[in-house]
């Protein structure tokens, strides 16, 4: 699985892609595309044809997502991006809006080439992104999706809008292709509304999602684990087929390692952390049915091969694309296997008293409570 790859490709390189087909047949290969915002900035000055100029060219002022008092909203974080109005309020010029014309744009522009087994959107999220300006602060939120120049908009009801849009707009994609053409998003959370309408998502820094980024990996907590380890299950349960979910750990960020944003390019060896980090993903990765990847620090880290990654038949680790499958092929799902416990100590809810033989400590604790007449109604013993 090869995601995120620039349009620019299809018309200044596309024999960069033929060169990775002919290396591995197998690869799928996907380009990159947003889809609730453009970029107004100019192409660079070596591209004769940049496919995204000619869409930005296109698309009137009335499509673009802007405040009360008409200003267009730009991304907090890219400059040049801005954002686009999904709702039903955009007016259709030459009858189209944002939604319809990206759809064209896909099927007729990108689709014929042959060059792509489909799509990796970006900003495909079922809420408001929060590269809005002031996403989460309802005092400041100002934008004029209903084009009346009031601030009547909040928060709550633009993710409810965003989400219904991109529901009708991947529909809209699969009945045009027959589905024969692989969707997929970007996600730093559970996205459960839009899975059943695409093949996979990439899940960003996946590791994060149950351990701080930065905190040691020992820290990690088996609640917060679980929790996100169903939510991977649940969203490959609901997708289309074939799933291509990819689990994606990360290493440290920029903050841990007081580096430059764009200083991946000088972190090219794994630390210690990166080494159980990488394992603990890994792992859970192969719990289910999804393609795995880490990065050293963010997805502008080099690539790094990991030693699980392939090993020789006398058991050494080797960077040889030929030696992977060691590990055979899953038998079944994964399996959860359970500890019945031992019962220690029961009594009915209506009468009780907690024996003197329970005494507390510091290896333990007692969890109880009593109703309002004294009587024991719920405890346990705990860790």
């Amino acid at each position: 699985m090869i995601v995120g790859l620039s349009l620019q490709n299809q018309t200044q390189n596309p024999d960069s892609i033929h060169r990775i087909r002919a290396l591995n047949p197998n690869a799928v290969v996907l380009t990159s595309r947003d889809l609730e915002a453009l970029s107004d900035l100019p192409p660079p000055l070596a591209s004769n044809i940049d496919l995204d100029y000619p869409l930005l060219q296109s698309t009137p002022n009335e499509w673009k997502a802007s405040d009360s008092a008409g200003n267009v909203v730009y991304d907090r974080f890219y400059p040049g991006r801005f954002f686009m109005n999904l709702s039903d309020f955009v007016p259709a010029v030459n009858g189209q809006t944002w939604r319809t014309a990206l759809q064209n744009f896909l099927t007729s522009q990108i689709f014929p080439s042959g060059l792509w087994d489909g799509v990796y959107f970006l900003g495909l999220g079922g809420v408001l992104d929060p590269a809005f300006p002031h996403f989460d602060d309802p005092a400041l939120f100002n934008y004029d999706w209903n084009k009346n120049s009031l601030r009547d908009e909040s928060p709550a009801a633009t993710s409810e809008m965003v989400r219904a849009a991109k529901i009708k707009m991947l529909q809209q994609l699969n009945s045009s292709t027959n589905g024969l053409q692989l969707a997929m998003g970007n996600t730093s959370r559970p996205e459960f509304a839009l899975a059943p309408l695409v093949n996979g998502y990439r899940l960003e820094c996946f590791n994060f999602w149950f351990n701080q980024a930065g905190a040691p990996i020992t820290s990690s907590s088996q609640a917060g684990w679980r929790v996100a380890f169903e939510a991977y299950l649940q969203m490959q349960a609901t997708e289309r087929f074939p799933q291509t979910n990819i689990v994606a750990g990360c290493g440290a960020s920029a903050a841990d390692n007081n580096t430059p944003p764009n200083s991946s390019q000088h972190y090219l060896t794994p630390t210690p952390d990166d080494i159980a980090k990488h394992r603990f993903t890994m792992g859970t990765a192969l719990l289910g049915n999804g393609f795995y990847g880490y990065d050293l620090k963010d997805p502008l880290s080099a690539p790094y091969w990991f030693d699980e990654y392939s090993v020789d038949s006398a058991g050494t680790a080797v960077e040889d694309r030929t030696k992977k499958g060691y590990l055979g092929q899953p038998l079944s799902d994964s399996i959860e296997l359970t500890n019945p416990g031992m019962l220690v100590f029961q009594e009915g809810f209506d009468d009780g008293t907690i024996p003197n033989t329970f005494i507390g400590g510091t290896g333990g604790c007692l969890d109880y409570a009593r109703d309002w007449r004294g009587h024991l109604r719920r405890w346990k013993s705990g860790y």
